[in-house]
């Protein structure tokens, strides 16, 4: 499980790390306040120590400020995968693929979500 963790913290920071923000260099705000790009990173850190509530908390509040933010939705659906919320996994893993249909990580967790949900059918 560890090392699922530290995978996912990973291939999410290389999701983002692309994107253009309006987040300053260190990813916050003019305003000194964290910006997205920020909250992804601390969440990625979170998920890598294993605190899983911490990570969705800031996941939710950069999805919260960019709806458009592929690596948000991605990690969303790695933490619904990670505390068995399948459904909820699937349409994060929709999500992220409607947003960014190249980032395999989203498409592979959509899989195991929806594989998942299948055979609890």
């Amino acid at each position: 499980m560890k090392f699922l963790i530290q995978i996912t913290v990973i291939l999410l920071l290389i999701a983002g790390c692309g994107r253009e923000t309006p987040d300053g260099p260190g990813g916050e705000r003019a305003d000194g306040s964290p910006g997205g790009r920020e909250k992804i990173l601390r969440a990625g850190k979170h998920l890598a120590a294993g605190q899983v509530k911490e990570a969705e908390l800031l996941f939710l509040e950069a999805w919260e400020e960019d709806s458009a933010s592929e690596t948000a939705a991605a990690g969303l659906c790695r933490i619904a995968l990670l505390t068995n919320r399948n459904t909820e996994a699937i349409r994060w893993g929709e999500e992220a693929v409607r947003i960014n249909p190249t980032l395999a990580e989203a498409w592979e967790d959509l899989g195991k979500g929806q594989k998942i949900g299948r055979a609890h059918v």
